[in-house]
């Protein structure tokens, strides 16, 4: 019973960490901003920049959610059942752990991946820079 609320309790935890990167006043009250802004603007770099380092914090509170996962796998005393046949059955609490590591390690890997996306879309923007001559525009890609 103690592995199981502490499977919940860090499933929970690393819900928060995915959740904890969107805005909660748009889900609460609506999106009454409208994005009117061209499709390529200076502001974009530091919007992906962002988005790129709130995906890699998801993505390394996952991979700890399933890395404590797999721990607690290995840390159960009977993972299997045996019937009289002597063929072995895993239990479901072992089958639990495993899912739940795999499932939250395939998230680690897609905020991964979006994380170097947006990383990369970052490089291809404008960047404002302030420089002692006065300010200065690139374009970087």
């Amino acid at each position: 019973m103690k592995n199981l609320i502490i499977t919940f309790l860090i499933l929970i935890a690393g819900c928060q960490t995915v959740n904890a990167q969107r805005r909660t006043d748009d889900l609460y009250f609506g999106s009454t901003r409208k994005s009117e802004r061209p499709t390529m603007q200076a502001g974009d770099y530091g919007d992906y920049l962002k988005k790129s380092r709130n995906f890699h914090y998801a993505a390394a509170g996952s991979a700890a959610v399933s890395a404590s996962l797999f721990v607690g796998y290995a840390c159960l005393k009977e993972k299997f059942t045996f019937n009289e046949e002597g063929d072995a059955t895993m239990k479901s609490d072992a089958k639990g752990y495993l899912i739940g590591g795999g499932i939250m390690g395939l998230v680690a890997l897609i905020c991964e991946f979006n994380a170097i996306h947006y990383q990369f879309k970052a490089g291809q923007c404008l960047e404002l820079k302030a420089e002692e001559g006065g300010a200065g525009v690139s374009f970087r890609f």
